[in-house]
């Protein structure tokens, strides 16, 4: 009884409730660690955009997103830079999910910010250095990238309102990247975006109605057994 009273809430809140909380898409680089973000290099990643933008045109809106760099640490203990760019798109016929690199030698400037790029528009998301990091509208935060002194952990950066925004405008088209300037080199296990929509104006159900809807279910049930027993 129990098991068809679960699979038979499952099915209704599936039904009524399921296309109501849009979609999460993942994407993730190739190689995943993007060659270590070596700093004698910037790089260019390209993602494939097609299912995010048919997902707005559809009526859905990008309600959040984040860059996590998972297991990342500084080479060593000295200071440090990371600049992390939106990008319109990625030329240089790299296939989506790839990376490309070029090289910038021992430069402690910001190389996608200052060169002229074959990308589109180009808007920062976020900057960070030994003490820090400040993100696109000037807000700073403590959160920042380990040395090799403090090891290795995740860093997640949240996306404000004027990136998910850019971001709207940068995958017309099917496609944008993600360019990333280290001026040091940043050992990690993988970079992840994320991003999640939703459909505006769709209600939430509130515990009280999914209680009813649960009550429901069970008196539905409940009677079935009754009349199978007479």
């Amino acid at each position: 009884m129990k098991k068809t009273i679960v699979t038979s809430f499952m099915i209704i809140f599936m039904l009524i409730y399921g296309s109501a909380f849009g979609g999460v898409y993942t994407f993730a680089p190739n190689p995943s660690n993007v060659y270590n973000l070596d700093h004698y290099y910037y790089y260019l990643w390209s993602i494939d955009s097609s299912g995010l933008e048919a997902a707005t045109n559809s009526g859905e809106q990008i309600t959040s997103a984040t860059l996590t760099f998972q297991n990342i640490y500084n080479h060593d203990n000295y200071n440090f830079d990371l600049w992390v760019y939106q990008l319109d798109y990625v030329g240089y016929s790299i296939p989506a999910g790839g990376v490309y690199s070029i090289w910038d030698g021992t430069s402690t400037s910001d190389s996608i910010g200052s060169n002229y790029l074959n990308v589109g528009e180009k808007d920062l998301l976020v900057h960070y250095d030994k003490y820090g990091s400040v993100d696109s509208e000037g807000v700073y935060s403590s959160d920042t990238i380990n040395s090799l002194y403090e090891g290795p952990s995740s860093v997640t950066y949240s996306f404000n309102t004027t990136d998910l925004a850019n971001m709207l405008a940068l995958i017309d088209g099917g496609s944008f990247g993600i360019g990333f300037d280290p001026d040091c080199h940043f050992y990690n296990d993988g970079i992840l975006l994320t991003v999640n929509t939703g459909i505006p104006g769709t209600p939430v159900p509130e515990p009280s109605t999914l209680l009813l809807l649960g009550m429901g279910l069970i008196g539905v049930t409940g009677i079935g057994r009754i009349r199978r027993k007479k």
